[in-house]
């Protein structure tokens, strides 16, 4: 059982990884599993999954966005979640008492594509430090034949692309300005904002 705070848990959850849509760095899917075939409320669990994809990022954004869903988990529960997809104010709520700040990227904290960042000594900042190194994840994945990550927790790798031609394009975070150079057609999440990074004409 994932705990979400002292005291409290929030319900069973099947934690998976699934490479589900490259863009999208995690997700939370209510009544997801069954026992026997059959979703009924004593038999079914929620699932969490993380994109095996995403995993190059520092342990502690990974861990982030884990918790990120674990609201979504946590308001399905006992709150009331909007449609599906949708980030309402109970949800920034919870994610801000926790500590972790919501930004669908122009400064709103609610709307259907919304990321966050670290509150810097908030909740979440806190106990991420105090969790033993040896709760991290100690596998990542390989992409396209070559290793995306590994090495030490909390770093995260770098991996370096070169175009055919030879050519880098540069590409610019919208939510925090970040930029990043790469092949022609790159396709990259930001870590912090959890957007996706736009080509710079």
């Amino acid at each position: 059982m994932l705990h979400f705070q002292a005291g409290a848990s929030i319900p069973q959850v099947i934690l998976n990884f699934s490479r589900s849509g490259s863009r999208t760095i995690a997700f939370y899917a209510p009544k997801r599993w069954a026992q026997d075939g059959q979703v009924v409320e004593q038999k079914s669990l929620d699932e969490i999954s993380l994109n095996p994809i995403h995993l190059g990022r520092t342990m502690e954004e990974i861990f982030s966005s884990l918790v990120h869903e674990m609201v979504h988990l946590h308001q399905f529960a006992f709150g009331r979640p909007s449609r599906r997809s949708y980030h309402n104010k109970e949800w920034a709520s919870k994610m801000k008492a926790v500590g972790l700040q919501p930004n669908d990227g122009t400064g709103k904290e609610t709307g259907q594509k919304v990321s966050h960042t670290i509150i810097e000594g908030g909740r979440f900042q806190m106990a991420f430090q105090a969790m033993p190194e040896s709760h991290g994840l100690p596998w990542r994945v390989f992409v396209e034949g070559e290793e995306a990550a590994g090495g030490e927790a909390g770093k995260a790798p770098v991996t370096k692309v070169k175009g055919k031609s030879g050519k880098r394009f540069k590409y610019t975070c919208d939510g925090c300005g970040n930029n990043i150079w790469g092949k022609e057609g790159l396709r990259v999440i930001c870590g912090e904002c959890e957007v996706e990074f736009q080509p710079v004409q």
